[in-house]
């Protein structure tokens, strides 16, 4: 007969690692609000150009590949980057978030945070085509060079990929939200998660929507709000969340991330054999 035990995360083996405190440990801890806030930013950076370039709120329309404004489509590069380093920031906020959801979590706040990585993934995609497109703007200086040579096709479809990824991936981020909130055993709120399932949805949708129907001006101005307020609700919930919810006890140099809780009857198949006393594995006899 053996002995067998489970690793607590009190108990856990710790590794070798730095004698010092390292800055990166913290930003993996407190960069969720920080993704969210800076994907905030460059949408209003952005909005604001295209109202100074003579857009208005359409934002979808400004930043076609063929618009006349090169001075505000420049800076919108710059917003445009600021986009991406907020979308780093969150798919690099699911290192803890998975090993956070291994050890106490549910399967469907782990279910959340692969959505926030592919989330994250695919809005970056998105992201990169858009900024091939700007620069293949920016780069001509005596307005619209680009018309009437043959690279206008691929630009445009350029342009419409990187659209339409980028509306998955908010998509995508609302329902990572979602699950990691409705399921976290420290959550904000219940319709909190429900609101920017919802908000998130709805950009991705008026996203799409004012990329098929050019025509309606309101479809490009309703997103533009909509998305303002969508990742304004979310960073208020990011900072709320980490702030409750991402108490996180491990340390990078745990060992034992994986097998701390019986989450199931069925500890076996879900954890693998048990540890013995030995140090070994063995194979526990069912009934």
């Amino acid at each position: 007969m053996y002995f067998t035990y489970v690793v607590r995360p009190g108990d856990a083996p710790e590794g070798r690692g730095p004698s010092h405190p390292l800055f990166f440990e913290k930003f993996l801890a407190n960069n969720l609000k920080l993704g969210f806030g800076l994907i905030l930013l460059g949408f209003i950076g952005t909005l604001l150009c295209s109202i100074s370039a003579g857009y208005g709120l359409q934002v979808i329309k400004f930043l076609s590949p063929f618009n006349d404004a090169t001075i505000p489509t420049s800076v919108s590069f710059v917003f445009i980057m600021i986009l991406i380093v907020g979308v780093l920031c969150l798919n690099v906020s699911t290192v803890l978030m998975d090993d956070d959801g291994s050890i106490s979590q549910t399967r469907g706040y782990r279910a959340g945070c692969k959505a926030l990585g592919q989330g994250t993934l695919v809005t970056l995609l998105g992201l990169i085509l858009l900024i091939v497109t700007i620069y293949s703007n920016i780069s001509y200086y005596e307005g619209n060079a680009l018309k009437g040579i043959n690279l206008n096709s691929i630009i445009e479809c350029l342009f419409y990929s990187g659209i339409g990824l980028t509306s998955i991936g908010i998509t995508l981020l609302g329902l990572a939200v979602f699950l990691v909130e409705v399921y976290s055993n420290d959550g904000t709120r219940e319709m909190m998660g429900f609101a920017s399932l919802g908000l998130c949805k709805l950009s991705g949708l008026l996203m799409i929507a004012a990329l098929l129907f050019p025509s309606f001006k309101v479809l490009d101005t309703l997103f533009s709000i909509v998305v303002v307020l969508t990742f304004s609700h979310i960073t208020a919930w990011a900072s709320i969340f980490e702030t409750i919810a991402m108490k996180s006890n491990i340390k990078m140099t745990q060992s034992a991330v994986r097998n701390e809780y019986y989450k199931s009857r069925n500890a076996l198949a879900y954890f693998g054999p048990p540890v013995v006393a030995e140090g070994s594995y063995a194979q526990q006899g069912t009934m």
